[in-house]
This record gives C-alpha cells, structure tokens and sequence, in this order.
C-alpha cells in the first residue's frame, strides 16, 4: 500500500508546478478569453472569479502538486509524455487508475471532505437479433477496483435494482454532497457467442451455471455455428438475463463461451449522483444512442435519482493522421493509437470533481474553457484537447507507477515493454503557442 509519507515526496517534486500556477490564482496574471461554444457567464469579473476559485480550490485540497489544471496550457504549459502513450494506458488499466485516486483520498493527499470516493461500474447493454435492446446489466465495484477486485456486485438493471454499494443513505443525510462514479458501457449480443478461453477478465466469480440458466445453457448447445468460434443462439426472447453482463461466460463443449461485443458503442462516461436527486451524466460525446441513455434512466431511476445530462460540449476526438504529425512536430511520437479519448476525459471531469469538492454544470464549462484559445478552429481545438487528456493521463500514470514501484500487483494489461515501472516517462512541457507553430 503507497504510504501519505510517499506521496509527501512526490508532492514536493511538484512544488514547481504550484509556484507556476500562483501568478494565475492570485489574479495578476492575464485571464484568457473564454470560447464562445462553451457555456458561461458573459461578465468578464464573473469568469476570472469562476477561475481563480476553481484553482484556488484546486490547490488547497493538494491536487494542485499532482495534477495540471488547464489554466496552465495558455502560459506555462502542460506536461506531456513524450514516448508513452498515456491514454492507451488508461483505457486499458481504466480500473487501476480509479484505484490509484481513490488511494490518495484515502490517505488525506486529496482533501475531498463532502465528495464520495470515485466508483467504477460497468453496465452492459444486451440487444437481440434484430438489436433491438432488451436487457441491461450493471456491475458496479467498491472504492478499491484494482486491489480489491472481489468486492463487486452485480443487477439486471429494472428488476429491483438495489443500490449495490453505493452510500445513498450518506447522499441524501446530507453528509456527502455528491457521488462521482466513471461508467463504461459495453454493448452485447445475447443472439451471438464466441470463445473466450484466454480472456483473464472470464473469472470463476461470472462464470454462468447450467443450474441457474438452464435455458441458456440448452440454447449454446444447440446454436448454429458461425465457424469454429462463433455461435448463433435462437430464441433470445426466452433466455434468462446473463447478469455479469460483458463477463459472463459459459462452459460448453470444453470452451468458454461469452456474449459477442457490439462494437458500434463502447464509451467512457462520468455519472455524479447529487444531494438534490439528480444523476448526472458528463459525457465527452455529445448525445449518445438513444438505448444507451435509456438504459442508464432506467438504472438511476431504479436508485430514486431523476436522469439529467450535463449541459457541456462534446470534446471527444482520435488519433487521426493529421493530429499524428502534428504530436510529432512537438516531439511526441507514441507509434500507437486510439479512437477516442473518452477515458481520459472522464478521468479529467472526475478528478476536477474530486480535487474542487463540488460539481454543477458552470464549473466543468468553465474547465472546459481553459482549455482551448479564443477563437479556436476545429483543428486546434482538436490538438488542444488531445493533448490536455494526454496530460491529465500522464498524471495519473505517475501515480500509479509509484504505487507499482512500492508494491501493489501490477495489472494484467499493463503493456511492461512500452512503460518500465522503474522510470517515469520523458515528457514536454507544452503551451498553446507551440501547439499553434506545429499546425503551421
């Protein structure tokens, strides 16, 4: 377990960071323009105040050593990995990054008094043949998803839903002001199974018995094959619901057998259950499928809380061709790449929340606005966003590289041969200006 006294250490290696941001929190330095797509308030004295507060903030819980508030790209710049991707790694370790949050919370390096500890749920949505959506499933974990992986429970989302191990009670007396949860949603073909012998996430815990799915398990017996790893089930309609959703598999013919993924919807999104009854979805994507924002209504309203979907822009982007050459001319050059940045910006949103001790919709706009110059295009919002999640995902990959390096069990997809735990990655420090001469 990292000890606070390490974390002590690592907050000095960041006093440089908050000496940076000093000038900019005690308002002498200049304020810049908010862009005119994101939603605040038209006073210029009301957004330099949003910011300086939110920075302000920002620093006296102790985030402030640790990780980049976006008010530093304009000026100083931010960090960022040169030769690591930091966001493919946490897509991949999504549930060791929460952990490792949750961790510094823990031992009072994030002074988060009324916020809740960030949890990690899964809720896989289950179409049939003609993928129209029938059922949903909800996995959700304690605060520990990583070092304590057993501590997880499971519902089929409308059937009684309970609230699992979430501190409602807490919420709603009033001792906690909000719930942050990072949610990813998966999409499943309960028509459609395929082998999943090697896939370490397929555990004893979500293995599904022939004694509880008796007609399921007479349904992959009598599948048609796809091939050798495919089959198609019939009869959907009278199944029973595989509760552990994306991981539950089923022993067949000496195969583990487990529900295809759809792949034309898999996201990373931010659900903050609020004191006021709402549950409120923070998406880096603006709109999601209409069944996917079904599925998640029918899940908080299950709990009491009314559905509500933050008013912010959609910031998501890729790795596109363009955006690979423009990293290069700044000296960043990860041979590998993703289609979305949505988990390090979900990461972005929660750890604001946890860091400010608060949420509402201005808050996170005005975040948002740090980010991107005034009268940005297309393009260099693009590269201002991907970077700033390349940046916030660096942060967090420091901290869980500590954590390794005193001990906790190294994830399963941690890629070993790209990030050495012994060393820190090499990084850039970036500023909007420099961003600007690479686009040329």
């Amino acid at each position: 377990m990292t000890t606070t006294s390490t974390y002590a250490n690592l907050r000095r290696r960041g006093d440089m960071l908050k000496r940076q941001l000093t000038e900019i929190i005690d308002g002498t330095a200049a304020t810049p323009p908010t862009r005119p797509s994101v939603p605040v308030s038209s006073s210029p004295s009301s957004r330099h105040r949003a910011r300086r507060e939110s920075l302000v903030r920002h620093a006296r819980s102790g985030c402030g050593e640790f990780f980049q508030h976006p008010a530093a790209f304009a000026r100083d710049g931010i960090r960022v990995a040169t030769r690591v991707h930091s966001s493919a790694v946490a897509r991949s370790c999504v549930e060791f990054f929460v952990d490792t949050l949750n961790d510094m919370k823990y031992h009072g390096v994030i002074a988060a008094a009324t916020s809740d500890y960030i949890r990690f749920a899964r809720v896989s949505v289950i179409r049939g043949p003609s993928r129209q959506t029938t059922h949903g499933t909800v996995r959700l974990y304690g605060p520990r998803p990583h070092t304590e992986p057993d501590r997880v429970h499971h519902a089929v989302i409308g059937t009684r839903t309970p609230s699992l191990t979430l501190p409602i009670a807490d919420l709603r007396a009033g001792r906690l002001t909000h719930i942050p949860v990072f949610l990813t949603v998966d999409v499943m073909r309960l028509d459609r199974w395929e082998v999943v012998d090697d896939v370490p996430e397929m555990t004893a815990q979500t293995r599904l018995t022939r004694e509880r799915y008796p007609r399921l398990a007479a349904a992959l017996a009598a599948a048609t094959r796809g091939g050798s790893e495919v089959r198609h089930v019939h009869g959907t309609d009278a199944l029973e619901v595989p509760v552990f959703g994306a991981h539950a598999w089923m022993q067949v013919d000496g195969h583990r057998w487990a529900m295809q993924i759809d792949p034309s919807y898999r996201h990373a999104i931010a659900l903050v259950f609020t004191s006021s009854g709402d549950a409120v979805v923070i998406d880096s994507n603006a709109a999601r499928p209409e069944y996917a924002d079904a599925m998640l209504a029918r899940w908080v309203e299950s709990l009491g809380f009314a559905y509500r979907v933050a008013t912010l822009p959609g910031i998501n982007q890729e790795d596109s061709n363009r955006m690979t050459r423009v990293l290069s001319r700044l000296d960043i050059n990860t041979p590998m790449t993703i289609t979305g940045y949505c988990t390090s910006i979900t990461l972005a949103y929660l750890i604001d929340v946890l860091c400010t001790d608060r949420y509402d919709d201005g808050h996170l706009a005005r975040f948002l606005a740090d980010l991107v110059p005034p009268d940005a295009d297309d393009v260099l919002t693009q590269a201002c966003v991907i970077l700033y999640a390349r940046a916030v995902a660096h942060d967090c990959l420091r901290l869980c590289l500590l954590r390794l390096r005193n001990g906790v069990a190294v994830p399963r997809a941690w890629p070993t041969a790209a990030v050495p735990i012994a060393v820190d990655p090499s990084t850039s420090r970036i500023t909007w200006k420099q961003v600007t001469r690479a686009l040329g």
